[in-house]
């Protein structure tokens, strides 16, 4: 079973690499995913071939599905580079170096009989004398690893910079694949020594990554992140007055915001340019309540107050401690409280929720609750005029 598992997770990457290189030719982050594809696709032929008996009866095919050992991180990486808005240009070609070292080794190793990569390249049986573990490899995978996390960490905050929506952005779904490709590589190496349930948790698992990533990335396209350029605002003759009633949020410490001080040292932004940005916002939103878009972007709402997006975003950032997502989100869950005191009781608050912006019950929830710091329904059950039935936890 576990070999026929193994010799289905080779066809099935076979047939995913086909489509993603058509699809290369306008997405260029699918060629980077054809090539991870096809790498867990050869690692599971190696293993096949072990195990049947093909090298046997062919030495000269012995090693040569097993390099992908050393290339499977870079791939991986090259991918989230290119679907993160980054490019691949050709200084990223020192990632293949690993690779050519290890084809190298291969070609160096004496065989008396054939017998795994981990095996041979670990007991010393290099013609050029002296052994080169695997382990090294794996280790420069794990490198790869985690500056996937790290990109994709960044990434998320670039996001929340920009756009007032992580909905089709948030590229969760790639974070935990990477988690399992981790989990792979760790199971890997007691599925080498030992065989039995190690190998078919790992074969499985392959398959299934396989699925995954074929399932997720035939879909995706690379998500434009928009430079910030620096420049001055138009200075109006008079500046408008802020409209009473509806205030900008308060000042609030973000873990999400960037560092202000690090960021905006070199920034043109003086004390009256950041209260000018700032009475224009709060009579913007205000009077066109912008924040009801549902994908409202920080250039948009920059040219519509007349300033550039990177003194928006500083404004926002050190006046008041917030990411663009969180400033937009906070004058959304103040429009759902608003309704929520002023609309039938009946109402859901999932309705409520998408008639001013939010895109998602999830995202929602969650800006609620780090706004107000109880749920909406809790909120609602307190503060809404007369008597309410409605049990605290509805709607959540």
């Amino acid at each position: 079973m576990v070999q026929l598992i193994t010799l289905a997770t080779v066809v099935l990457g076979v047939l995913l690499v086909l489509p993603l290189l058509v699809l290369g030719r306008k997405r260029p982050a699918n060629l980077w995913l054809a090539m991870f594809v096809f790498s867990i696709a050869s690692l599971s032929a190696a293993d096949y071939c072990l195990a049947n008996g093909i090298y046997q009866r062919h030495p000269a095919l012995w090693g040569w599905f097993d390099w992908p050992v050393a290339g499977i991180g870079a791939f991986l990486y090259g991918y989230v580079r290119s679907l993160t808005g980054l490019g691949n240009a050709w200084r990223q070609t020192f990632h293949f170096v690993p690779m050519l070292v290890f084809m190298a080794l291969i070609a160096q190793v004496k065989i008396d009989s054939p017998e795994t990569i981990l095996q041979a390249l670990n007991q010393k049986q290099l013609k050029a004398g002296g052994a080169v573990p695997i382990l090294v490899f794996q280790f420069i995978a794990t490198g790869y690893l985690l500056a996937i996390f790290y990109r994709l960490h960044h990434y998320r905050m670039q996001v929340r910079e920009r756009y007032s929506s992580m909905h089709q952005r948030h590229l969760a779904w790639l974070h935990w694949l990477t988690l399992a490709v981790a989990l792979l590589l760790v199971l890997w190496f007691p599925a080498a020594q030992a065989g039995g349930p190690w190998l078919t948790g790992l074969v499985l698992g392959r398959m299934g990554l396989l699925y995954a990533f074929g399932w997720y990335g035939l879909r995706q396209q690379p998500v434009f992140l928009p430079a910030l350029p620096a420049a001055l605002p138009d200075t109006p003759t008079q500046a408008p007055a802020p409209s009473p009633g509806h205030e900008a949020p308060s000042p609030v410490a973000s873990a999400d915001a960037p560092a202000p001080a690090s960021r905006y040292a070199r920034s043109g932004m003086t004390p009256a340019a950041a209260e000018l940005i700032g009475e224009r916002l709060v009579r913007r939103m205000a009077e066109q309540r912008d924040y009801l878009d549902n994908d409202l972007k920080l250039t948009e709402l920059a040219e519509r107050i007349g300033t550039s997006p990177q003194l928006l975003s500083e404004y926002l950032n050190v006046s008041l401690g917030l990411s663009f997502f969180d400033y937009v989100n906070h004058l959304r869950v103040a429009e759902v409280q608003r309704q929520m005191l002023a609309v039938d009781p009946a109402t859901s608050l999932l309705t409520l929720a998408l008639n001013a912006g939010f895109n998602s019950k999830s995202t929602f929830n969650a800006a609620f609750k780090k706004a107000s710091g109880t749920t909406p329904s809790a909120w609602r059950a307190l503060n809404r005029r007369g008597q309410t039935s409605e049990p605290i936890g509805q709607d959540d």
